[in-house]
């Protein structure tokens, strides 16, 4: 009999984690198909946190297109969390995709996203927790193919074992290609296939190639079989079309909002940047058409913010003109627009100014170098002039939040270019208070630091990393020479990160013998590698110490230009004799010209008659509107609605439910009233918020609106785009001076179903000590820490209604004046000795206020 792990995982697991949501799926848009015999099943895993891997556009991108082919089903699986881990070994429950729950072990095809080099024990840890053998020698042939891509592929070779294919460059049509030839290749060996599928053009297989090394441990060769393509070459394409059906979480996560590629690629040549290189060509989308498909992601997500990624978004050539069009959509529905990668060299006015309008989301730019000097020799120059005069025009603007990101330990760094990192600082506040001199709120700096990482690709792939005890004693310089004024934040650098930066360098740089080491730090433990408050870095220190290599010399040796580095049979495009030249002239403090227009420069990536590619058409004006109707400054209506809270639903908090109401409003496309101030927000109004895992029948909302409709209409429109789980019953129009569901909410009745009868007796005398009692003291958790409360005072009825086939009790809780406790924490007191009380379904069936000795309906 097939185990129902949908079922355990609800019943026993996620009643007992912090954030259920994330392992619930069901968000809207997700894609759902029917399992039958002869599809090609996928699974696509992200190796970290939901938040994270579910804004990752490029993993949004590849779910959609995979799930075109009406033959394949691609679902998904995000790293749990460690109290998820935790309780499914314990339990002995494997990781599941989040679709159908359906064990990793039973997918045709996993493929595993390399976004960092600090994911690599997550993947690992994904594989393990999914039933499936970690190397590709121990696995048996009903097991799926691994395949991994994304950045990370650059340079893949420390967690190479455990991948019988890698993806090198854009990965959405050749990901199709693998998934198309591997079903042809059905009864085939696994063998057969991995090589069948490997003389596809951007595909690698690891295992068809073989790395020698001297007796001194230096990479002298990387032999491959004689079929194998050498070098692997990376593909590139042209862009693929954008999602329109952006799936929409039921949680907050990072990057929370819509994210439109403009274009590929960068031709800017930052010399320690290896997206910039091993993106190439730039390849710009049709404004036309990113402004449908962004039109159309509105509309069917509810989202509030649309966001423009790119290596620099300031440099697609129509920037301005679909700005502007856009605007003219975004404004009336109040969306704001961000640009969070910008250089201020191609950031205008005119562009900030559009932006700005709705909402200022704060601007990003990273000059990277205090110094010109610095600054022309990684080939990321502007002057200062130029730099403070721009800023100068964004704070003029309105402006007020701004984040500088710089680095420490570039190639050629000296103590003077760490002071003009202070100075700078200094005149940038400088010049902000001087534009805005009576301004209430006047403009901030958040600075970021971090740590050079040298990176394969890149002209700076052979430079050593600058090493921890110089760096820390930079950045205590720094932090000295920082003015004392308030206006910007520069926060502490902990030991932790630079330890990060240190391990993602000897990554970087790594080769195979470092996939023992990633295993024994695995196995000790190591997890989310990049979250500070996971990363142990003394695990790794003693795996390290343990299989005898030194990480000083992946990390800190500089590399001769001649010697053969790990990463040189993966071919991403750019010429090694131009990343020689490269080197040369960052050396002599020289600049490389951007290629585009028409000025190559002959990286290697293309011929140079046919790149760089030709820019995005432009982009037709639309008729411009003389005023935007941003609606009444005082609501006009206000719509009181019941709904119900069940199922997976449950597993959602209370915060996390005004966004999802919010969304599902903008979906209906209900005329939503905004408050007024610098963060305008919809008018919703919620009644007490349910602890997470209970359900609601009676729960409460009020909806401000600028104009009239039906309450029926409203219930009828929002119930077709709710999830489910949600539903409205019913709803009616209530005077603008009503109070607020908060303050006329005092009292719920809750349905307390046990899992078993326990000793009914029990439960029976522990109800009637309640009753009986002046005072009931329980212990309950707040952000002050542990507290006692009387909780006597709330307990307006309590009842035993147990029988052995549906053992509940039905508690009536009232809300006191004096503070009242939580009714988990009650649940947890009645239930002591008897059941474990997250096993208790808890239901509140009516809320309202408490009158003559009744719940009335608010």
């Amino acid at each position: 009999m097939k185990t129902n792990y949908n079922q355990i995982l609800r019943e026993q697991i996620f009643p007992r984690i912090q954030k259920p949501a994330r392992y619930i799926g069901g968000e809207w848009n997700q894609i759902s198909k029917e399992i039958h015999a002869g599809l090609c099943r996928v699974v696509l895993a992200f190796p970290d946190v939901y938040e994270i891997g579910v804004a990752y556009l490029g993993f949004q991108i590849l779910y959609e297109i995979l799930n075109q082919d009406p033959e394949v089903y691609a679902e998904r699986v995000y790293s749990p969390w460690t109290d998820m881990e935790k309780l499914l070994r314990e339990n002995n429950i494997p990781l599941c995709s989040l679709e159908t729950g359906t064990p990793l072990s039973g997918f045709d095809i996993l493929g595993i996203t390399l976004q960092h080099e600090l994911a690599y024990t997550n993947a690992v840890n994904l594989l393990d927790l999914g039933g499936i053998p970690l190397t590709r020698k121990e696995r048996r042939e009903d097991q799926p193919l691994i395949l991994g891509g994304g950045p990370g592929a650059a340079n893949p070779e420390p967690v190479a074992e455990i991948f019988d294919l890698i993806i090198l460059g854009d990965g959405e049509s050749v990901f199709s290609e693998i998934i198309r030839q591997n079903r042809e290749m059905r009864g085939q060996s696994r063998q057969e296939r991995v090589r069948a599928l490997s003389r596809l053009e951007g595909v690698y297989a690891p295992g068809r190639y073989h790395p020698v090394y001297s007796p001194d441990g230096r990479l002298i060769s990387m032999t491959a079989e004689p079929d194998a393509p050498y070098p692997v070459r990376r593909r590139f394409e042209p862009m693929p079309d954008l999602p329109t059906k952006f799936l929409v979480p039921y949680l907050a996560i990072t990057h929370d909002r819509i994210s439109v590629e403009l274009f590929r690629g960068c031709t800017r040549g930052c010399r320690f940047c290896q997206a910039g290189m091993i993106n190439r060509p730039v390849r710009e989308r049709d404004p036309q058409a990113v402004f449908d498909q962004l039109i159309k992601a509105v509309d069917a997500t509810g989202y509030e913010e649309v966001s423009f990624t790119a290596l620099s978004s300031g440099d697609y050539t129509q920037l301005q003109p679909l700005v502007d069009r856009l605007m003219q959509e975004l404004i009336p529905r109040r969306i704001a627009l961000s640009l969070p990668s910008l250089r201020l060299d191609s950031f205008n006015s005119e562009v900030a100014e559009s932006i700005g309008k709705v909402r200022k989301t704060g601007l990003t730019f990273a000059p990277e170098a205090g110094s010109e000097g610095l600054r022309q020799s990684i080939n990321k120059y502007l002057d200062e002039q130029t730099f403070i005069a721009n800023l100068s025009r964004i704070f003029t603007q309105g402006w007020d939040r701004l984040k500088l990101y710089f680095m420490l330990g570039l190639p050629g760094e000296r103590t003077e270019d760490i002071a003009a990192i202070s100075a700078l600082v200094r005149k940038i506040l400088a010049e902000a208070r001087r534009v805005t001199p009576g301004r209430k709120r006047a403009p901030r700096l958040n600075l970021s630091l971090a740590l050079f990482v040298p990176k394969p690709h890149t002209p700076f792939q052979w430079e050593g990393q600058l090493n921890r005890g110089e760096a820390k004693l930079r950045y205590q310089q720094l932090a000295r020479e920082l003015p004392p004024a308030a206006g910007y934040r520069f926060g502490k650098v902990e030991e932790q990160e630079l330890n990060k930066s240190y391990l993602e360098a000897v990554m970087a740089r790594g080769d195979r013998r470092l996939w023992e080491v990633v295993h024994q730090a695995w196995a000790r433990g190591a997890r989310f590698d990049s979250w500070s408050e996971h990363f142990n870095f003394e695990i790794w220190s003693q795996a390290f110490a343990e299989k005898g290599i030194d990480p000083d010399e992946y990390a800190l040796r500089e590399r001769g230009v001649e010697e053969l580095l790990p990463w040189d049979h993966l071919d991403t495009g750019v010429s090694r004799d131009f990343l020689k030249q490269e080197k040369t002239r960052a050396q002599a403090g020289r600049l490389t010209p951007d290629c585009r227009p028409a000025n190559c420069q002959e990286c290697g990536v293309a011929e140079p008659k046919t790149c760089p590619l030709p820019p995005a058409r432009e982009m037709v004006p639309a008729g411009i509107r003389d005023k935007v109707v941003a609606g009444p400054e005082r609501e006009s209506v206000r719509i009181r609605l019941q709904y119900q809270k069940t199922g997976d639903m449950r597993f959602v908090g209370h915060l996390d439910m005004v966004n999802l109401f919010r969304r599902a409003a903008r979906r209906a496309r209900l005329p939503l009233h905004y408050s007024i101030g610098f963060h305008p927000q919809p008018a919703l109004a919620f009644g007490p918020p349910l602890s997470l895992g209970f359900q609601g029948l009676a729960e409460w909302i009020d909806i401000g609106l600028d104009s009239w409709l039906d309450p029926g209409a409203i219930v009828q429109a929002m119930n077709q785009v709710l999830p489910p789980g949600i539903r409205l019953e019913v709803g009616r129009e209530i005077p603008l001076n009503t109070p607020a569901l908060s303050k006329s909410i005092n009292a719920g009745r809750y349905s307390l179903n046990l899992p078993e009868a326990g000793e009914s007796k029990k439960f029976e005398e522990r109800i009637a000590h309640i009753l009986e009692s002046r005072e009931i003291l329980i212990t309950q958790w707040s952000k002050r820490g542990t507290i006692r409360l009387d909780f006597r005072p709330a307990i307006a009825d309590l009842r035993w209604l147990g029988n052995a086939g549906n053992p509940s009790i039905e508690l009536t809780h009232r809300t006191m004046p004096q503070g009242t406790g939580r009714v988990s924490a009650l649940v947890a007191y009645l239930c002591q000795d008897q059941v474990e009380a997250w096993k208790v379904q808890v239901i509140r069936t009516a809320s309202g206020y408490w009158q003559q000795g009744r719940i009335m309906i608010p």
